[in-house]
């Protein structure tokens, strides 16, 4: 009896000491974003605002904002496949490979290309990544994106009031040598808001294993239409979460809105 406790009380003793570590790893995950959503030098022209909740201890979605001059924004939402440790380890690689080939300024597909060749070449987890970047000219508004595989962002129109997709969709990084990536461009009126967001928004499932899907999202980004970034980004979640109910999450859910001020 006096082994099995203290068996017990090694194994218990363990646990807490794992549960401890993979709590550092979320503080230090959650570092690696954002937190700080960016404003133009002079005035805010657009309103940003971005999320990230994983599903476990960690995971492997992110998001990142960075400047490469004056007027240029990258925008980056990225989801690795596969969940727990070894998916996080993957998403911070992907996420400093990104930001590294594209703060050059090159082409948006090149630097895609590159960052492919070079999470290849360190992918000992047989891992992927889908991932949408865009550089945002946040002076006339115009929105040069790469999508690798990655959901297609929704495109309110403020004028129409009308909801759509970005067009446009590549290959996945981290799989194949050879990759198809093509770059597309945009224009974002005063009032329209883009929502980038990843698979954990659209396949959150209730009791019942129904999806929450891409109608519910579609509703309720044009429910709150007139809202802010940031009260796009929580009336989504807050849907997500009553759909959802006491079913635990089952992907990481990750979102990013960019408004351009009417």
């Amino acid at each position: 009896v006096k082994r099995r406790t203290e068996t017990l009380k090694t194994t218990i003793a363990e646990k807490e000491k794992i549960e401890s570590e993979l709590a550092v790893a979320r503080d230090i995950q959650l570092q690696l974003v954002p937190s700080d959503f960016p404003a133009t030098p002079k005035r805010k022209e657009f309103d940003i605002y971005a999320s990230l909740k994983p599903a476990r201890e960690v995971g492997g979605d992110f998001y990142d904002f960075f400047f490469i001059d004056r007027n240029s924004l990258c925008l980056v939402i990225g989801d690795v496949s596969g969940k727990g440790v070894p998916a996080a380890l993957f998403m911070a690689l992907s996420q400093t490979i990104l930001r590294s080939t594209t703060l050059n300024g090159r082409d948006l597909a090149v630097a895609l290309r590159q960052a492919n060749e070079l999470i290849l070449h360190d992918n000992r987890a047989d891992l992927f990544l889908t991932a949408f970047y865009a550089r945002l000219n946040t002076r006339s508004g115009g929105l040069r994106y790469v999508n690798a595989g990655h959901n297609p962002p929704l495109w309110l129109h403020s004028a129409s009031g009308e909801l759509g997709s970005l067009p446009g969709h590549g290959t996945v990084l981290g799989a194949f040598d050879e990759t198809w990536l093509e770059e597309y461009e945009i224009q974002m009126a005063a009032g329209d808001c883009l929502v980038l967001y990843t698979d954990g928004v659209t396949e959150a499932m209730d009791a019942d294993r129904e999806q929450f899907d891409d109608e519910r999202l579609r509703s309720v980004v044009v429910a709150n239409a007139a809202a802010s970034a940031q009260g796009v980004l929580e009336a989504i979640v807050e849907a997500v979460r009553d759909f959802r109910g006491e079913n635990p999450p089952s992907d990481d859910l990750t979102l990013c809105v960019v408004r351009r001020v009417p």
